[in-house]
């Protein structure tokens, strides 16, 4: 939907290098339908989340111009990417509309790897800390902290929320947007 956040993300690059950008009717929610418009457009990349990529693994031989995938938006599990990853490189990202969507990626060699949401991209912090705000031993469950320019301020007229999201950076002087999301 080009109301979702992402859209920006998606179309903007796209545009911008001079690439041809074809948005499937519906959201995209009608998988034949992608793989008609894929077929159709010789589309080289798609973007889009697990779920979506999920359906179209189960009928990934079809797709045959995509080179790369580019998952978003939700926990991308090894089996929503079997098939497809055989012939296309895979790239799992992440990042909160409260940080300007994407903040890190990571090229899926390993299919076993694919939850991993990579390193930060360039001007970005990923911390995870625990409850006092510490980092937490490699390996060690804590809460994913974002830091970086593309960080929010707040939420409009949510002073409360705000208060409880966005807190002073313990390490630098920037704000961190606490996601809510554990991570090792």
């Amino acid at each position: 939907s080009l109301a979702f956040d992402t859209s920006l993300e998606e179309i903007l690059p796209v545009l911008c290098a001079g690439g041809k950008l074809v948005i499937a009717k519906g959201g995209g929610s009608d998988i034949r339908g992608i793989k008609v418009i894929v077929t159709e457009h010789e589309v080289t990349l798609i973007s889009t989340t697990p779920l979506v990529l999920n359906e179209l693994n189960k009928e990934w031989d079809g797709f045959t111009t995509v080179d790369k995938v580019i998952s978003g938006g939700d926990r991308l599990q090894p089996g929503h990417i079997d098939a497809i990853a055989k012939t296309s490189q895979v790239y799992n990202t992440y990042g909160p509309t409260e940080a300007t969507v994407c903040v890190s990626y990571h090229r899926i060699d390993d299919i076993s790897q694919s939850e991993n949401i990579g390193k930060p991209n360039p001007n970005h912090q990923l911390l995870i800390l625990n409850n006092d705000l510490q980092l937490v031993p490699r390996g060690t469950y804590g809460e994913l902290y974002i830091a970086g320019p593309g960080v929010a301020r707040g939420y409009l007229n949510r002073e409360d929320e705000t208060s409880k999201r966005f807190i002073n950076n313990p390490f630098g002087e920037d704000k961190l947007f606490k996601t809510g999301d554990l991570v090792t």
